[in-house]
């Protein structure tokens, strides 16, 4: 099988990705689960012509496998064949840099999505704030937010950077800022709120959550019970649920 070799920025500019299949497997077949990766990648090696789905796709499957440099080097070659990535791959690769702590790729990531107009889609915008949520910087998480519409993602994605970097309650005044506002809440705005909670260490803002929780649509949600109990549990009010 042939191979690609991908030139990283950043701090991956010294770093080559030699994706091979037998390289794959033989080295990290675990990483690899179980040859499946490896596999997909030949697949992809051997098309003569390559869409956005398919790139997508090897994007994807290489950062969820944990191949983070694999699957951005993977999202570069796509950048010189002249290809847009759409958001899914975008939601990909700003993942990869937060796992990385590459800030610097982050923000030419950012800078791209600002120069096609992607800016207000809600998933590449909820994407890109969590990423700068993830590596510390609130203040362009805050910038990220200011330039998205009101899409409950967003603002789900602004109550859990808060909650992440510290800022519990912050991340509480954002769920009530929401829900002013008439924005509908999902099962992650409370789960991220819950969070929140834990940050502050108040049980009485955990408890006016639970609340509305059961007033909720998602008072059934096994995500949101878990998040419940574990605000509870942590807070010392294991009897509560």
């Amino acid at each position: 099988m042939g191979s690609f070799v991908v030139q990283f920025p950043s701090k991956l500019k010294n770093f080559t990705v030699w994706a091979s299949a037998n390289n794959v497997t033989a080295n990290d077949p675990e990483k690899a689960k179980c040859g499946f990766l490896a596999r997909g990648l030949k697949v992809f090696d051997e098309m003569p012509m390559k869409n956005l789905v398919w790139w997508t796709l090897v994007i994807s499957g290489a950062v969820q496998n944990g191949e983070i440099e694999m699957g951005l080097g993977v999202y570069l070659g796509m950048r010189r064949t002249g290809l847009v990535p759409n958001e899914f791959a975008l939601g990909c690769v700003t993942k990869g840099c937060a796992d990385l702590g590459d800030k610097e790729l982050g923000q030419c990531v950012h800078c791209f999505v600002l120069k096609v107009g992607m800016e207000k889609n809600p998933f590449v915008g909820s994407s890109i704030l969590n990423m700068y949520a993830k590596l510390g910087d609130l203040e362009d998480a805050e910038r990220v937010y200011e330039c998205t519409d009101n899409h409950v993602g967003c603002w789900n994605a602004l109550i859990g950077a808060y909650a992440q970097c510290g800022y519990g309650f912050e991340s509480l005044m954002a769920m009530s800022l929401m829900q002013y506002r008439g924005i509908p809440v999902d099962a992650f705005t409370f789960i991220n709120a819950l969070k929140g909670c834990l940050v502050v260490g108040n049980l009485n803002f955990g408890r006016q959550i639970h609340g509305l929780i059961i007033h909720s649509e998602v008072a059934f949600s096994t995500a949101v019970i878990n998040s419940l109990m574990d605000m509870y549990f942590k807070n010392g009010e294991s009897c509560m649920l």
